[in-house]
């Protein structure tokens, strides 16, 4: 009380009342320091959700070539890990190996007869997968293709692009005219020797088939739920038929340019002008087919 601090320390009424002004002065400003500290904190913390919840996190842009790929689908995913009987091939050879041929052969075993040609590529302008131009999220609402191809070799970026809808069941699959392919030795890739898709014959093409059917019905069918895989033979055989009726439709002695080549294409089976004997005509000053599969070691890692 005012008395007793008069009475211990001697002070005047007037130098008591002084001191008990500063001190309560003193302690209203800590308690005014005190409450806008914790206003603050609390203001930070709201901005700091508020931020969290409206925010997307930043990927920052990669070239299709170096990282992962950013287009990849954010869905939730879907329950297609091993033991399913849902899946993908993608058919990745190189330009001049036979891809064409043995993309058809594929499609006519596992895809519906009247399904046109599925093409992948990475679309630079868009910063996008595409499938005939089309998203490649398309693959899983409504195109109803088993098999896609593609030149590039970006074999683990593609497989994480369609892993949320095929789980581990993505499959490469390619023919090859090297002496040696690092990507051959993937534990998902499949390499057949362009060599061994050569036919001349209807018997021949029937054997072409049958091989190609029981070599990958016996990679597949290892991680599928039905070890019984459903293709059909006669199906590729038809297919094959049509595609070399289309191709000798597009072949012009004449015009064997680059630009023709790309100008006059059939959609339904990815028939250029002149597709047979590419290597001979414009193709001849470029990469060879041994330089094009040592580029793929360094996507191997």
């Amino acid at each position: 009380s005012v008395s007793e601090i008069f009475l211990v320390s001697n002070l005047t009424i007037e130098e008591t009342m002084v001191l008990l002004t500063s001190k309560n002065r003193t302690k209203r400003k800590l308690r005014t320091w005190t409450m806008r500290t914790i206003e603050w904190i609390f203001i930070l913390a709201i901005c700091v959700l508020v931020m969290l919840s409206i925010v997307p996190l930043y990927v920052s842009p990669v070239s299709p070539g170096e990282a992962k790929i950013d287009s990849a689908p954010r869905e939730k995913k879907l329950s297609v890990q091993m033991g399913t009987d849902k899946f993908l091939i993608i058919q990745t050879s190189h330009p001049d190996t036979g891809s064409t041929l043995l993309s058809n052969l594929l499609m006519g075993l596992f895809d519906p007869v009247d399904a046109d040609y599925g093409l992948l590529r990475f679309h630079n302008g868009k910063k996008q997968w595409l499938i005939n131009d089309r998203p490649h999220t398309d693959i899983v609402n409504g195109m109803n293709l088993h098999v896609v191809k593609t030149h590039s070799i970006e074999i683990r970026n593609m497989a994480a692009l369609f892993e949320p809808y095929f789980g581990d069941n993505v499959f490469f699959i390619r023919s090859h005219r090297c002496k040696h392919d690092p990507q051959c030795e993937m534990h998902n890739v499949l390499c057949i020797k362009y060599d061994h898709l050569l036919y001349k014959t209807s018997e021949d093409k029937k054997k072409v088939i049958d091989g190609v059917a029981s070599t990958v019905t016996s990679m597949i069918s290892k991680r599928l739920k039905s070890k019984d895989m459903k293709f059909d033979v006669d199906k590729a055989v038809r297919r094959l038929d049509n595609m070399d009726s289309v191709t000798a439709q597009k072949a012009d002695p004449d015009k064997t340019s680059k630009e023709y080549f790309k100008e006059a294409t059939d959609t339904k089976y990815g028939i250029h002008a002149n597709h047979k004997g590419q290597s001979k005509t414009w193709r001849k000053k470029g990469t060879s087919p041994q330089a094009y599969c040592n580029t793929g070691a360094k996507y191997t890692r």
